[in-house]
């Protein structure tokens, strides 16, 4: 029987709670990236628009986009995640 290789992890879950952090450089320039094109991108929208309104309902639905890349990038590049009250992770809670 042939062993797959282990994968490089991008993002490792969180100790305590639910999700990520970035545990290479792959994931630190990933989370660099998404926080300059969101920064970004909402700097823009507050220029271009002038009623606050479109401008803040424009950020928001951005933001929901943009985080559900940054979600499926971390799904695909990281441990599988799961609510962890800390310890161990091969510790059985």
């Amino acid at each position: 029987m042939r062993q797959t290789p282990k994968k490089k992890l991008w993002f490792r879950a969180k100790r305590y709670g639910y999700g990520w952090y970035p545990s290479s450089w792959q994931g630190w320039t990933v989370l660099f990236i998404w926080v300059a094109l969101f920064a970004g991108i909402i700097a823009w929208l507050n220029l271009v628009f002038e009623n606050v309104f479109i401008a803040v309902s424009l950020s928001i639905l951005v933001g929901a986009f943009m985080t559900g890349i940054l979600y499926g990038i971390s799904m695909k590049t990281g441990e599988k995640p799961r609510w962890q009250w800390g310890g161990d992770k091969d510790e059985p809670q």
